[in-house]
């Protein structure tokens, strides 16, 4: 009974911590505010975090097992290249609007890009893995090879983390979400076949 009623308390600190760090900001959010979000006392919280740099450490940790689910979900047998990184971009979105500690991951490194919380850094492993899912669409065929994949990974981040925030609050957000993650999909498509490459 008490270790569920611990587990129980972690994960409601961890919700907290999410919603402090998504709506203050790395920065400004403090044990403090947390520890009063949710009524604890700050000795209870420390009992089971010792400070902020420790709760995100924890959220960016569950943001990389959560990057790593959709990866997953998007490789499945038979599904072609384009394919495959239109459902892991969107996967992502998807993620990033209905999870808010999924969300407050990329608020909490927008202010510390240099991810000093997890190694190898979430960021990191984001771009890398979506660069290497250009490369392997670009020896399909799907992609033109002198487009940089690097490029189109940071590219893609960016735009659907716009299309992300864009669709928060409406009733069918999650739908527009997605909507504006193949819209943006199908503008590089269209740019990557319709472009020469560039002059030597």
């Amino acid at each position: 009974m008490k270790q569920e009623r611990a587990i129980r308390t972690r994960e409601r600190i961890l919700d907290a911590a999410a919603q402090e760090f998504s709506a203050q900001g790395y920065g400004r959010t403090t044990m403090q505010t947390v520890a009063e979000r949710i009524r604890l006392t700050k000795g209870a919280l420390y009992g089971h975090f010792t400070s902020k740099e420790q709760l995100a450490a924890e959220l960016v940790r569950q943001a990389g097992q959560s990057w790593r689910q959709v990866t997953d979900a998007s490789r499945r047998p038979g599904i072609p290249a384009a394919s495959a990184l239109r459902r892991l971009l969107a996967g992502l979105a998807r993620r990033h609007h209905e999870e808010p500690r999924f969300h407050a991951v990329f608020r909490i490194l927008a202010e510390q890009p240099d991810d000093p919380f997890a190694q190898p850094g979430f960021a990191q492993e984001l771009l890398g893995g979506l660069t290497e899912e250009f490369r392997h669409a670009q020896r399909a065929g799907a992609v033109p090879r002198w487009t940089s994949a690097e490029g189109l990974a940071r590219l893609s981040v960016g735009a659907m983390l716009l299309a992300s925030h864009a669709g928060i609050g409406g009733p069918d957000a999650a739908g527009a979400v997605q909507d504006d993650v193949e819209l943006l999909w199908d503008m590089v498509e269209a740019l990557c076949r319709d472009r020469e490459p560039p002059a030597a």
